[in-house]
């Protein structure tokens, strides 16, 4: 009944507390990263905040409750996996109409079993899973053989402390370090509190001997994990739309867990390309509540068994969004840590997509880059509009906004990125190689349909039909002597042939300027920076 599933879930809360710190330091898989405990007691603690205020609820509507609660408030890897887990087990036990039964509760079991494992893109034997696959399998055994509410609860635990001793024997992550799977453990101490509850006894799981996770060897070699950030977001979404994200996310990285339903999910997954990782769930969604762990930064000294290392977490400080059109562009903004909202020069994004792009990011201040004169309203809107704190830098150009994104540094406060980026901003000088799509008189003579223009800030500085050669004289005319480098960005059209002898041109016009290419991707035939 409600009084047990409230009692259940306050013990398993307070048997996380009492392990939280072994969790942690058995935590050598996927990412020893130190936090297995923490994750599933903060996920948890949503709960059992959420049941006690809902006091007196039935059954079924407190089921609801922990099963939202649990999903709202999923933290980590394991913390989502225990979300799939909590609400697996209350779709079935906490129905209406008849209190739940010993079948009802095999059931639930082997539901959470399999939704768990579900929602893990690339499952792995020797973890979380097999433990609750083991537990499912000796509850429907005992169930076939008679047994009661209480018996096949004792089932389920005692086949679960059994296979966590074996996930050592499995995954060789965990035969190296020593240690059982921490995830895996945790399952088992709810188990136990629902053994407990059913059978009107104490729980038994007692703390055992803390792993290597925290226990630095004295001449430890510091190791970077294969994937430096863990990204986790809620997203609104249709079903079509989260199998679409999940095709997206698998090439992106590990560790991919989606989880949820009517309309509202949790995302997991271990990235070298959090940008991107947000940017794919724009497309498909809304997401919110986004936490970006750095897994890398802060790695703690090597461990016992040459295996685990400590990971502190940081969130970011200010996140960066900017506007550009072109894949390769969108790549180079993204390798400096940028989250990029399509759009440019006749495609400019409305408002309602870059406020959407800065409820999306991390952190609660945002740098906003228009990298376009016709885009700056728009984002001065934006910033006008989001509940968040948006300082717009005025990039006029894709250019500018290439060197403002190479000065920010997610862990800086926003006012020190908002000088640093407008520092950067002002000392660059940024023209575009366009062809002309009417006649007109300007300033460098008259222009006929199809001419190369060199174009800077709005104003046309050359004129010709040698893309070579406009793209030199328009490089000759923005230099000043105290430019060092300058940034070719390559459009969709240019061969690779004509743009490297662009290239060359740049050089031997610009003696003693470094000359570095990018294949941007953008309509403009060629975009030039100079700093």
């Amino acid at each position: 009944d409600a009084a047990a599933l409230r009692d259940t879930m306050a013990r398993f809360h307070g048997a996380l507390r009492e392990h939280r710190d072994e969790l942690n330091s058995l935590n050598v898989y996927p990412v020893p990263d130190g936090d297995t405990g923490t994750n599933m007691l903060l996920t948890q603690e949503a709960v059992h905040d959420a049941v006690a205020a809902r006091d007196g609820v039935a059954l079924d509507e407190l089921g609801r409750t922990v099963a939202q609660a649990s999903l709202m408030g999923a933290r980590g890897n394991s913390g989502v996996i225990l979300s799939q887990v909590l609400r697996g087990l209350c779709e079935v036990l906490c129905g209406e109409g008849h209190p739940p039964s010993a079948a009802d509760l095999a059931e639930a079991l082997a539901r959470a079993a399999g939704e768990a494992r579900s929602a893990v893109a690339q499952p792995a034997e020797g973890t979380v899973l097999t433990v609750l696959a083991d537990a499912a399998e000796a509850a429907g055994s005992a169930l076939r053989a008679g047994g009661d509410l209480a018996e096949v609860a004792r089932a389920a635990h005692e086949a679960g402390h059994a296979s966590v001793d074996r996930t050592r024997e499995i995954l060789p992550a965990l035969r190296d370090a020593g240690v059982v799977d921490a995830g895996g453990k945790g399952i088992v101490l709810l188990l136990d509190a629902i053994e407990s509850v059913l059978a009107g006894r104490e729980m038994t799981e007692e703390v055992g001997p803390l792993g290597p996770v925290g226990h630095a060897e004295p001449d430890g070699v510091r190791e970077r994990p294969e994937f430096a950030f863990e990204v986790q977001y809620l997203l609104e979404a249709e079903e079509a739309g989260v199998r679409v994200l999940r095709e997206r996310l698998l090439p992106l990285g590990d560790s991919l867990v989606i989880v949820g339903g009517g309309g509202t999910f949790k995302v997991h997954v271990h990235t070298n390309e959090p940008g991107e990782a947000i940017e794919e769930a724009l497309g498909v969604g809304r997401p919110r509540q986004i936490r970006v762990a750095d897994l890398s930064s802060r790695v703690a000294e090597h461990c016992i068994a040459g295996q685990a290392r400590a990971v502190a977490v940081a969130e970011q400080a200010t996140s960066a969004v900017a506007v550009a059109d072109g894949e390769g562009l969108a790549r180079i903004f993204r390798s400096l840590g940028v989250v990029v909202v399509p759009g440019g020069p006749g495609r400019n994004p409305p408002v309602s997509d870059l406020v959407e792009a800065i409820e999306a990011v991390p952190a609660r201040s945002v740098i906003l880059l228009p990298n376009h004169r016709n885009v700056v309203p728009a984002a001065r809107q934006a910033a006008e509009a989001s509940r968040k704190d948006v300082r717009v830098v005025a990039t006029r150009s894709v250019p500018e906004g290439v060197c403002a994104a190479a000065a920010f540094t997610p862990t800086s406060s926003p006012d020190e990125n908002e000088r640093a980026m407008a520092a950067a901003t002002r000392a660059a000088a940024a023209g575009e190689v366009v062809a002309a799509v009417r006649e007109a008189d300007t300033g460098a003579g008259r222009v006929r349909e199809g001419d190369l223009l060199g174009v800077s800030d709005g104003e046309v500085l050359v004129v010709g039909d040698d893309p070579v050669a406009v793209a030199a004289d328009l490089a000759r005319e923005l230099r000043v002597d105290d430019h060092e480098l300058l940034t070719l960005f390559v459009g969709a059209e240019p061969s690779d042939e004509e743009a490297g002898c662009v290239a060359d041109a740049l050089r031997a016009a610009l003696d003693g300027v470094e000359v570095e290419v990018h294949r941007g991707g953008q309509p403009s035939r060629y975009l030039l920076g100079l700093e």
